[in-house]
């Protein structure tokens, strides 16, 4: 597991007299770096590689989540139409419409993988999706979060898909869609990681921790 140290068990010498054994100790434990949760992007639900005209009718978006530990906490932050300019902290960001922390306990069957899901449909955000306009859905994940947008190191990952609202698919460009399904490993993060850190130090605003940031969900 990353993580985590692994010490390495003693060695023991012997020879062949009875009692003539000697056990060096064991050497430094192993340490394993810390990688960052990762969106499957091929097996969400719905696809993000297409326009949606429609969204799912239980408002909820299934994301499938690789994890190296069984035990690993993360957290996701819902967007809808994301601008950097407009979320100086998390207590001033418009387009910031959900977020939450999972604490999974996996076994060997599940193959490092959770599946979440994540609610769109609170009053913030259908508000912001009912124009008709094409709208950007994005969950980010990570870890933790350094600011708003922002995940701690080790990073984390993205998804966007494009929603028409008016049902016609004209508001959105098919190659807009298929580029925000490819993701960006940190998921366009990096883009605004310095100016959001630098503006959450000096708001005094703290990113939301597994105890702090709503309870474990069930997907």
């Amino acid at each position: 597991m990353k993580g985590r140290l692994r010490p390495a068990p003693p060695i023991a010498l012997c020879g062949l007299a009875i009692g003539a054994c000697i056990v060096l100790p064991p050497a430094d434990p192993v340490s394993w770096p810390d990688t960052r949760p990762a969106i499957l992007h091929g097996s969400v639900v719905p696809p993000a590689d297409d326009i949606l005209t429609q969204l799912p009718s239980d408002g909820t978006l299934l994301l499938p989540i690789e994890l190296d530990d069984a035990d690993e906490s993360f957290q996701y932050e819902l967007f809808v139409d994301y601008a950097a300019a407009g979320c100086l902290s998390l207590s001033s960001c418009p387009s910031l419409v959900g977020q939450g922390a999972f604490s999974p306990s996996l076994t060997a069957k599940d193959g490092g993988i959770m599946v979440i899901g994540v609610s769109f449909d609170t009053d913030v955000a259908q508000v912001r999706l009912a124009t008709p306009f094409c709208h950007r859905i994005e969950v980010v994940v990570g870890r933790t979060f350094a600011a708003v947008h922002v995940p701690a190191s080790p990073g984390g990952d993205s998804i966007t898909w494009l929603y028409d609202a008016d049902g016609t698919r004209q508001a959105c460009p098919f190659e807009d869609a298929a580029t925000a399904a490819e993701g960006g490993g940190d998921g366009g993060a990096e883009e605004d990681a310095a100016r959001a850190a630098q503006t959450a130090v000096e708001a005094g605003d703290s990113a939301p921790t597994a105890d702090g940031a709503p309870g474990q969900q069930d997907p």
